[in-house]
């Protein structure tokens, strides 16, 4: 016969058996934020980050995106970043170019960095230019500014780990 104590005890092994070998599989939280003076090209970036971070086993949400002047990231998304549970935050600041009224806007330059979010602490921090990422012609401009946002993403993945 199975007492509760014996049912109790079989589940605190299963519980602490399950603890040890599943805690590796919870990944980082991380909060996106996004500074840039056009909203569509920052959407497509953080579009690409998100899910580059996502598949690196990070817990992602987006934060603010944030136009203008002033120090960035603003002391704001840290306090955001803390109350959504990240322990990280993935700040990026891009320039775009258009080279005629009837062309597209193109992401130009993205500085990005990686910092922790109780110290501030910069952790990864880096910066793509056009040059380096160059727009194919088959691509659109939401598909090519996804693209900077995937690499990114993936040269922090890199440094943090």
């Amino acid at each position: 016969m199975v007492t509760m104590k014996d049912l109790i005890h079989k589940g605190a092994w299963a519980f602490l058996f399950l603890s040890v070998f599943l805690l590796p599989l919870s990944g980082e939280t991380v909060m996106v934020s996004l500074k840039g003076s056009h909203q569509g090209v920052l959407s497509a970036i953080e579009g690409g980050v998100m899910e580059i971070l996502f598949d690196a086993g990070f817990i992602v949400f987006n934060g603010t995106f944030h136009t203008g002047s002033g120090v960035y990231p603003p002391l704001d998304d840290f306090k955001t970043a803390r109350e959504g549970g990240a322990t990280l935050l993935m700040a990026l600041e891009t320039t775009v170019k258009q080279s005629s009224p009837q062309e597209p806007v193109l992401p130009n330059s993205l500085r990005f960095w990686l910092l922790g979010i109780s110290d501030r602490k910069i952790l990864v921090e880096g910066k793509i230019e056009a040059t380096e990422l160059q727009k194919q012609d088959s691509e659109s401009w939401e598909q090519y500014a996804d693209r900077w946002g995937k690499e990114a993403a993936k040269r922090v993945v890199k440094g943090y780990r």
